[in-house]
């Protein structure tokens, strides 16, 4: 298409109206003052370029915003900047039967046909929400080998892609049931007898076999299928399934329906016989694969025309038989290229180096390049330095925004990194500096205003990336209960994280846990959602009952710590009735100064602390510690010499129970080493945060007669007395199966065991859980906790290797544990 280049007079452009516009601003300004406009003017000739400057700044901020996107030597890549595409964020995990059916077919190229068949309870060892798989390999690849193997695989990708409280019950595989067409037609003269007698097969195989196609992008775009429609249900290798395709694979036919669609073909007479050899004798027969034949003397139908028999052209019954086959199910309906919808190609602008305007004044100004003449008097050169520094003002004005615009790449990508802003360096004269022109203080104090804006503007912009996708990453309760007291930085970080994941959101936030992944990624789709938006550090495959440990540490309650081993905090030199040590004079604040934890400090510090060097932490200490307020350092005299040291001390509880963790000789050591244990204990905090999802249809009791897998060549023993346990068994009937789950946290960090917090956590996890399914949430004593994660983890490792009895004891233990904390924990609500 060719593009004509418009062209406009010079009165219709930029430039001209802004010359008519100021020069009119600064008449009615400067009143009778100023009365030469003429172009010879200095007044004149620094308003013309400064018009010419902002003319050409008007270029440089005409280009569409992916070029401004667009890295040197790069390529745009919109996800980067939270701008994700229609493949990316349209398609969702599967939630209807029909969902189930697409992945499946999709996933293997010789699967004919797939039922999926909601599975009714029989007895109370099973529950709804299960379903049976039907599969019909195609008539070419039926096979027990291949059937063994597809098996395996199937079970894999559903429990990769399932719904929470669905999963698998039992797979079947359709056998084929070949059928013969025998008989004879009688034909019409003027009809071409091959092509007659290849639509005789094909409307037997058109009512008998059933089988799911493939549609093509360029089909549904001409029937007017939008994207969202198009990529509407799961991720598929090619694009999308023909929802008319999706036929019951079990097809039911008789003799009469075969006899009228025969009868309708074009140029057929009439019918003299029609038999179906292989039929029962009712003409009914599941699962047929209408049999084409290969060469001539299979073809066991007659044409007749006037009493005579028709020959015909095998070779193209042949090629008739082939390209129907094609026809419906050839690559031509497959959509491989799913590159088809292009985002915008972004160009690099070089636009961000200021010109000086100075450059364009005449030379007799001697601001330009060249500068004053070495000869002239110094007051001519005071003069252009003068107006070299007036200048400057305009020059830094636009460079600041020149400065903007090329930030606004870092500015909307998905990063906690915020551009840099400080004032560009605009002159290499050092008289004339900007940061030699300009007052120290108030150029930090604006330099600090300045990034206050940026780090609002970048919220902004998540703000605006959350109204796209509908998302929330920055819940309200977060910023009302900042009990970590993050940074802008650690909450930006936190959402950017949470926005880059939003088509994992828009995809899987309902799966369900993946049977045989016991990594971090088999985790729920919910889990993942909910600890990623809080900012749970935490990570689900890594136990928070080892995290302790790795730090040779234990847990002990408040009151049993001090009955047992307060004597570590020396708590009886600082109770309150000791006022005369605890005077103000003695006591002074401990400055706060943030630092990242790094686990090379721990020997250190572990030094430092009779507390860490023993082995134990307390709750209040863990909930309390990190916060630089709760400790205050005290001074006291060594000796009579006047020499001193200084205990650290800190508030466990509310009101004033100080405790001493350690002595220092000297304040500058005592508030390092309280900074760095409030990171250490900010760290713990952290990393103890994390969420579990127990499906209770997992739970459900498994046929100990076959496996999960059925591997023949992997039995394992087990105990089948122990599995089989009744007073287990008994527990887990008292738990509900059908579509409802428990969600366990840990609920003795600072932040968990806000009551606040809770409630708000609570409603959030309601709110995007699956509005039909039982929710039961607890949170855990620590103790309980590890009690949780054993059972909890013993189950998953059971449940992937697939040995029904093992799975059926430790899904008992832990279906029992349930049980007794929500009695627990439900009494003491």
């Amino acid at each position: 298409m060719e593009e004509v280049i418009q062209s406009f007079k010079p009165e219709e452009s930029l430039y001209t109206l802004l010359q008519e516009e100021s020069l009119e601003y600064v008449q009615g300004m400067s009143g009778k003052i100023w009365t030469d406009y003429n172009i010879h003017d200095p007044g004149v000739t620094i308003l013309d370029l400064l018009n010419y400057v902002l003319w050409d700044l008007d270029y440089q901020l005409s280009f569409n915003l992916e070029d401004y996107l667009t890295p040197e030597n790069k390529h745009f890549v919109p996800k980067v900047n939270g701008l994700f595409s229609p493949l990316e964020v349209f398609p969702v995990s599967p939630v209807t039967p029909d969902d189930y059916r697409k992945l499946i077919f999709d996933s293997f190229d010789d699967i004919e046909n797939v039922e999926v068949i909601p599975f009714e309870p029989t007895d109370v060892k099973t529950c709804r929400g299960m379903y049976d798989l039907k599969i019909q390999i195609c008539f070419w690849s039926d096979n027990k080998i291949r059937e063994k193997y597809l098996k395996q695989k199937i079970q894999s990708l559903f429990h990769q892609n399932r719904n929470l409280c669905e999963s698998l019950h039992e797979i079947y595989f359709v056998n084929w049931n070949t059928l013969t067409i025998t008989g004879t037609i009688e034909i019409e003269a003027e009809v071409d007898p091959s092509l007659i007698l290849s639509r005789i097969y094909t409307e037997a195989a058109d009512m008998f076999t059933g089988g799911i196609r493939y549609r093509n992008l360029q089909s549904l775009l001409q029937d007017g299928a939008s994207l969202d429609e198009i990529l509407e249900g799961p991720r598929l290798h090619y694009l999308t399934v023909d929802d008319d395709s999706l036929t019951d694979s079990i097809q039911i036919s008789v003799y009469s329906q075969l006899y009228n669609r025969i009868k309708e073909i074009a140029g057929v007479k009439s019918i003299r016989s029609l038999d179906l050899p292989e039929l029962d004798g009712a003409g009914i027969m599941n699962n047929i694969a209408v049999r084409f034949p290969k060469k001539k003397a299979e073809v066991l139908i007659r044409l007749v025309c006037a009493g005579q028999e028709i020959s015909f052209n095998f070779e193209k019954v042949s090629r008739q038989l082939y390209l129907y086959k094609m026809n419906l199910y050839g690559d031509q309906h497959r959509t491989s290229n799913l590159d088809f919808y292009k985002s915008p190609a972004g160009s690099f602008r070089d636009i961000y180096t200021l010109y000086s305007v100075q450059n364009e004044f005449p030379h007799c100004y001697g601001i330009n390049k060249w500068g004053v003449a070495p000869d002239k008097s110094d007051l001519r050169k005071a003069q252009a330095r003068q107006l070299k520094a007036y200048m400057l003002i305009f020059d830094l004005l636009v460079a600041k925004g020149l400065n903007e615009v090329e930030n606004i790449r870092q500015w909307m990508q998905l990063t906690s990194e915020l551009p840099t802003d400080r004032i560009p360096v605009l002159s290499n004269d050092p008289l004339l500096k900007w940061e030699e022109l300009t007052d120290d203080i108030k150029r930090e104090e604006t330099e600090k205003g300045r990034s206050h804006t940026l780090k609002y503007e970048k919220r902004k912009w998540l703000d605006v990336i959350d109204k796209i996708y509908g998302e929330q990453s920055n819940p309200t309760f977060l910023d009302n209960l900042n009990i970590y007291e993050d940074t802008e930085e650690e909450i930006t970080a936190r959402r950017t994280k949470f926005l880059s994941l939003v088509p994992e959101w828009g995809y899987g936030r309902f799966k369900g846990i993946n049977i045989y992944d016991t990594t971090n990624s088999g985790r729920s789709g919910l889990d993942l959602y909910i600890t990623t938006l809080l900012g749970f550090a935490g990570a689900n495959g890594h136990p928070i009952a080892n995290l302790l440990p790795c730090y040779n540490l234990s847990m002990l309650g408040d009151s049993a710590f001090f009955s047992k081993l307060g004597w570590l905090l020396d708590y009886r030199l600082v109770t309150q009735n000791r006022k005369d040590i605890l005077e103000e004079k003695r006591l002074c604040d401990v400055p706060l100064r943030k630092r990242e934890w790094t686990d090379d400090k721990y020997e250190w510090l572990r030094l430092q602390f009779p507390l860490l060097q023993h082995g134990f932490i307390f709750e209040s200490f863990l909930q309390k510690g990190f916060q630089i307020d709760n400790y205050k350092i005290l001074t006291l005299p060594l000796n009579d010499s006047g020499s001193v040291f200084y205990l650290l001390l800190f508030r466990y509880g509310i009101g004033k129970n100080w405790s001493s963790l350690g002595r220092f000789s000297s304040k500058e050591e005592a508030i390092h080493a309280a900074n760095c244990l409030c990171s250490f204990l900010l760290m713990l905090n952290r990393r103890s945060e994390t969420m579990y999802v127990v499906e209770h249809l997992l739970l459900a009791p498994i046929n100990q007669e076959t496996e999960l897998e059925e591997s023949e060549e992997e039995e394992e023993e087990y105990d089948e007395g122990e599995s089989n346990d009744q007073a287990v068994f008994s527990k887990r009937q008292q738990l509900l199966l059908d579509f409802s789950m428990t969600i366990v946290l840990n609920g003795t960090t600072a932040r968990t065991a806000n009551p606040l917090f809770r409630k708000q956590t609570e409603q959030l996890i309601l709110e995007k859980a699956p509005a039909h399914l039982d929710i039961g949430i607890y949170w855990l004593s620590f103790w309980d906790m590890t009690v949780f994660e054993k059972l909890y983890y013993s189950w998953r490792d059971t449940l992937a290797s697939s040995i029904a009895g093992e799975v059926n004891k430790k899904s008992g233990e832990l279906a029992a544990f349930l049980l007794k904390i929500k009695e627990k924990y439900d009494h003491d609500r």
